[in-house]
């Protein structure tokens, strides 16, 4: 009973200590520490506050913030210790929002953001599989494709085009498996005009 006393009080102090942390670097504009401290707290509204935050600065055009943003993970350990704390939805839904804010925020160095983003995508793919979770599985295959695809045209190297097709067909796949009509569509449509394009390349 007394180390069972001992640990949480000691679990407490720590959470007070990191209450007191965020506040101390939010109140000074210090986004990334802050952020850090919340994360160890609350890992999931964390999440949810800073996506809200990015998302509202690129649609204001307030670019150089959404951008400098992204650098607010690079203090976050993204190893197996990090995935068991998290559990594996919370871990895997983290990669896909920071897969689309790396795609969907300008930089100067677009490949290498790219990869970022497509390093991602697939991290969450490890636990979004086609069988467990069909929706999330086909909604990572379309943005692995369309990260693909913009570094096609970033590079104009045929390999991205062909891993785009490759993703939107699974994606294609997991749409028609879950009776996702406008989704068929607009993919296999979408598909058609990456195939043509890659044609006139080879």
């Amino acid at each position: 009973m007394r180390e069972v006393l001992i640990a949480r009080m000691r679990a407490e102090r720590a959470q007070a200590v990191r209450q007191w942390l965020h506040s101390h670097w939010q109140e000074r504009g210090v986004g990334a520490l802050a952020l850090y401290q919340r994360w160890q707290m609350e890992p999931r509204e964390a999440l949810d506050e800073w996506r809200e935050t990015h998302e509202a600065l690129l649609k204001s055009q307030r670019v150089p913030e959404a951008r400098a943003m992204l650098d607010w993970w690079d203090d976050v350990e993204w190893d197996e210790r990090e995935r068991q704390r998290l559990g594996d939805v919370l871990w895997a839904e983290v990669n896909f929002v920071l897969g689309v804010a790396f795609w969907e925020t300008p930089t100067a160095e677009r490949a290498r953001t790219l990869q970022r983003a497509i390093s991602y995508f697939l991290s969450a793919l490890q636990v979004f599989t086609q069988d467990a979770y069909p929706e999330d599985w086909a909604r990572t295959q379309v943005n692995l494709g369309v990260a693909y695809y913009e570094w096609y045209k970033t590079t104009q190297d045929a390999q991205y085009l062909r891993l785009a097709i490759e993703h939107l067909r699974q994606a294609l796949e997991g749409f028609r498996a879950v009776g996702d009509d406008e989704g068929v569509s607009i993919l296999s449509e979408l598909i058609a005009e990456l195939e043509e394009m890659l044609e006139g390349q080879e």
